[in-house]
């Protein structure tokens, strides 16, 4: 990841624990933009790929 979603870079002091459920929702985003095109008749869910 060259960044970080919603502001383009990490503010200065941000901790992992703030950072990680950023990461995790663009993800999760990422993840149900790319079931979308998947036959729907599979049982995955964006939460499980990620």
């Amino acid at each position: 990841m060259d960044h970080v979603p919603g502001d383009g870079a990490a503010r200065e002091g941000e901790g992992l624990s703030d950072l990680l459920p950023r990461v995790h929702e663009e993800l999760r985003r990422l993840a149900a933009a790319r079931l979308r095109h998947q036959p729907g008749n599979h049982t995955l869910q964006p939460t499980a790929l990620v």
